[in-house]
């Protein structure tokens, strides 16, 4: 997960800079106030990381499992959606290396001149 969060910080800081002021200046009631700004952030985000993408598209079912979760016990998600979390982290932990393994396989081909194909 730090790979998506380094990869969304460094092309939304607009964005997260927007949304850190207004939750500074809301602190008690930015779920509310600072809605456009968190929309702006997940738009960004959705938009320009490859890798969240990535897991979007191959997470997809244990995040709606732990969105799911979360949703259903507001009151104490922490301990409830330990299981369904758990999962969500572990299927971004394998896309993240995967990423990564192709990552290396194309700087690879590049330097060598070699495809897969």
């Amino acid at each position: 997960m730090e790979s998506v969060i380094n990869e969304v910080a460094e092309k939304c800081k607009k964005q997260l800079k927007a949304f850190a002021k207004c939750v500074d200046k809301y602190p008690n009631s930015y779920d509310c106030d600072c809605k456009k700004q968190k929309e702006a952030v997940q738009k960004c985000s959705e938009e320009n990381s490859r890798l969240l993408k990535l897991i979007n598209k191959h997470c997809k079912q244990q995040s709606i499992a732990y969105d799911t979760c979360v949703n259903n016990n507001k009151l104490n998600p922490e301990s409830k959606c330990l299981e369904q979390f758990r999962a969500l982290y572990l299927c971004s932990q394998v896309i993240q290396e995967g990423a990564k393994a192709g990552d290396k396989l194309r700087r690879i081909e590049r330097r060598t001149g070699k495809s897969r194909v």
